[in-house]
């Protein structure tokens, strides 16, 4: 199942945003262990911890996710999406100048984060 990750790192207060087809778990073993690359992003850390992954019906839909948390620049919003789970089960649909959400089923992910 694909996914949409946001993953913190506490010793430099910051968040990533990024998009897996496996599981979420996986992918930040390789982001703490540098296996993208001392020039990737999150090589400026190794304590990455998941903030929050947001399931996704295919990679391009988890694509639209991370493009679209990404576009909003915002600490506040990402933070909103863990405190109201409202904000993040829904499908977020391209339409005509920015996303729609529509409400989808509300599942327990929290054992990813």
């Amino acid at each position: 199942m694909p996914f949409c990750y946001i993953i913190y790192s506490p010793s430099i207060d910051r968040f990533y945003t990024g998009m897996t087809s496996t599981n979420p778990i996986d992918r930040l073993d390789k982001h703490n262990s540098n296996f993208y690359g001392c020039n990737s992003y999150t090589s400026i850390a190794s304590d990455w911890k998941i903030f929050l992954t947001l399931p996704a019906q295919s990679i391009s839909h988890a694509r639209r996710i991370e493009q679209h948390i990404k576009r909003m620049k915002s600490r506040v919003y990402i933070r909103n999406l863990a405190k109201f789970p409202e904000m993040r089960f829904g499908n977020w649909e391209k339409k005509k100048g920015g996303f729609s959400k529509t409400t989808a089923t509300n599942n327990d992910y929290s054992k990813y984060g």
